[in-house]
């Protein structure tokens, strides 16, 4: 019978001193959830009342104990891991160590300690398909990444696999495309608030401004992880997370400049990142969920979350 609240079951979130791991266990906790978190920082964050820290490192050993301690977790949310590509191409051996490494310390863990039924949900990333033509990528297209981040993630999904053919967990993979909202202290929207706030009076970009983005804001990707959470399906389902939408970077650029209330020239350089794709867009074919937050009002409620905490890092 397919799950719709928690009714006080067991779930685990890594990464919860994270973007998308802070608003799962958030999430989690209010539709009934017992939650427990994992991660860096989770000492740091405003977490749910109630939730149990267990640790802010994850090995094999540690997980193995959680189990033994607290009980066998029905769902797991593994947001832990690397989260930034360039960071990832300039240190890719710590970027594998987050991504990778870690990944196979959770999934060994919990086979080890018998979780078998137990649902891994694994936020994955759209970098695992490297260039592709414009328009939507299907779920099933052949991963080809051309960054560490891509090819990290992609290790990470087959580790994900393995602990549903060798251990009989039940394994969702979602790669999301571009996820923004509050809370999200990184990338491009927030490079650029922060420039915008700081009152900086033009802004000199790279690349052409017509590169393309699927962007899905951070309510509907907890949406679509609890969509994947509550449906019955095969061992293993890899879906994408994105709204379906093709924009170009200087589209949405205007777009939040709307959202905080200024007409700064934008020039864009021509230069292209060898890591960055030209295009981005989900194909979500037999996927029935969809997103239901437009970008203008999504970058409205980013740009004023960004003006309440001060564009500080």
């Amino acid at each position: 019978m397919a799950m719709h609240k928690g009714a006080g079951q067991l779930a685990w979130v890594t990464g919860a001193g994270g973007f998308i791991g802070g608003a799962v266990a958030a999430r989690l906790a209010t539709d009934g959830w017992r939650v427990a978190s994992f991660g860096h920082h989770i000492h740091d964050r405003s977490l749910p009342a109630g939730t149990l820290l267990l640790s802010e490192i994850i090995d094999q050993d540690v997980v193995m104990a959680a189990v033994r301690d607290h009980g066998q977790p029905a769902l797991v949310v593994h947001a832990a891991g690397g989260s930034h590509v360039g960071q990832a191409d300039a240190r890719p051996g710590l970027d594998f160590a987050r991504t990778v490494q870690t990944t196979g310390e959770l999934v060994h863990g919990l086979g080890l300690a018998g979780c078998e039924g137990t649902h891994l949900v694994y936020p994955s990333s759209a970098a695992i398909y490297g260039q592709q033509p414009a328009g939507p990528i299907a779920s099933d297209t052949d991963p080809a990444p051309i960054s560490q981040y891509g090819w990290h993630k992609l290790m990470a999904e087959t580790v994900c696999r393995q602990g549903a053919q060798r251990y009989g967990l039940r394994v969702s993979i979602i790669r999301f495309f571009s996820l923004y909202g509050p809370g999200l202290r990184k990338q491009l929207f927030w490079e650029l608030g922060n420039r915008l706030l700081a009152g900086q009076d033009r802004l000199d970009l790279a690349g052409t401004g017509q590169e393309t983005r699927d962007f899905l804001s951070i309510g509907d990707a907890i949406s679509l992880i609890l969509h994947m959470q509550r449906g019955e399906g095969p061992a293993v389902r890899v879906v994408n997370g994105g709204s379906g939408h093709a924009t170009p970077v200087a589209t949405a650029i205007a777009t939040f400049q709307q959202a905080l209330g200024t007409a700064v020239p934008v020039t864009f350089t021509g230069q292209v990142r060898a890591h960055d794709p030209q295009h981005l867009c989900a194909g979500l074919a037999g996927l029935d969920w969809h997103a239901d937050t437009g970008l203008a009002d999504g970058l409205g409620a980013y740009g004023a979350w960004l003006r309440d905490v001060g564009g500080t890092r």
